[in-house]
C-alpha cells in the first residue's frame, strides 16, 4: 500500500493487474500550439457541418473567427469565400478567393473560382480570360470545362466586334456624305457620258480623214 501510496502521490495512475499494482504514465498533455490546431480543427467541421445544414451565415461567423485566430488556414478561407458567394457577397467572396490564391499559389482552385465570378457576375471578360487560362496553366483537372469558357468568352469578344462595325456603318449612312467629298455615282449616267466619249472620237477620226 505504501508504493501505492507513494506511485499516487506522484500523480501516476493505478491499474490493478493479476493482483498487482502496476504505475501508468498520467496523460500528456498537449502542448498550446497542439491544443490551437486540436481547437481549429472541431472549429472547422462544425462551421463545415452549418454549410451542409443550410445554416450559411453561422458557418461565416465561424470561419471568420477562426481566421482572425489563423489567418493562414487556408481551407477556411476557401470555404468562407463560397458562403459569402451562395448568399450573393460577390466582392468579399472574389477578396478571399484572391487570398487563397495569394496564400497556395500552387492550387488552381481559387484561380478559376476568380475566373468564374468575373465571367459571369461582374462581365470582365479580359481579366476573366486571363485567370481562366492561368488555371489552364496549372494543370485544373477541368481543363475541357475551362477551354470552353475561354471559348464562350472569345464567341462574345467576336460578337461586340460585329456589332460595333454594324453601328459604325450605319452612322456613316446616316451622317450621309462628308463636306467637300464627291457624291456617290449614278451608273446609268456614267454609261452615257462615255458613249458620248466615243461619239465625239469617232467624230473626230472622221473630220481627220476628210
Amino acid at each position: 500500500m505504501r508504493a501505492a501510496a507513494r506511485i499516487a502521490a506522484s500523480g501516476g495512475l493505478l491499474l490493478a493487474l493479476g493482483g498487482k499494482v502496476v504505475a501508468q504514465d498520467p496523460p500528456v498533455r498537449p502542448s498550446a500550439p497542439e491544443a490551437r490546431e486540436a481547437a481549429l480543427e472541431g472549429m472547422f467541421l462544425r462551421a463545415v457541418a452549418m454549410q451542409e445544414e443550410g445554416r450559411t451565415e453561422d458557418a461565416v461567423r465561424v470561419y471568420r473567427r477562426m481566421l482572425e485566430v489563423d489567418p493562414g488556414h487556408v481551407d477556411a478561407r476557401y470555404n468562407l469565400a463560397l458562403a459569402l458567394e451562395s448568399l450573393g457577397a460577390y466582392e468579399p467572396a472574389l477578396d478571399q478567393y484572391r487570398e487563397c490564391a495569394r496564400r497556395a499559389p500552387d492550387d488552381p482552385e481559387p484561380v478559376l473560382c476568380i475566373a468564374l465570378l468575373l465571367h459571369d457576375i461582374f462581365g470582365r471578360l479580359e481579366d476573366a480570360r486571363e485567370m481562366y487560362r492561368r488555371a489552364v496553366g496549372m494543370g485544373h483537372p477541368d481543363g475541357d470545362l475551362i477551354e470552353g469558357c475561354i471559348a464562350e468568352i472569345e464567341e462574345e469578344f467576336d460578337r461586340r466586334r460585329a456589332d460595333e462595325q454594324r453601328r459604325a456603318d450605319e452612322q456613316r449612312r446616316e451622317a450621309g456624305p462628308g463636306e467637300g467629298s464627291e457624291p456617290p455615282s449614278d451608273p446609268e449616267a456614267d454609261v452615257e457620258d462615255l458613249l458620248d466619249l466615243l461619239l465625239e472620237a469617232l467624230e473626230e477620226e472622221e473630220a481627220a480623214g476628210r
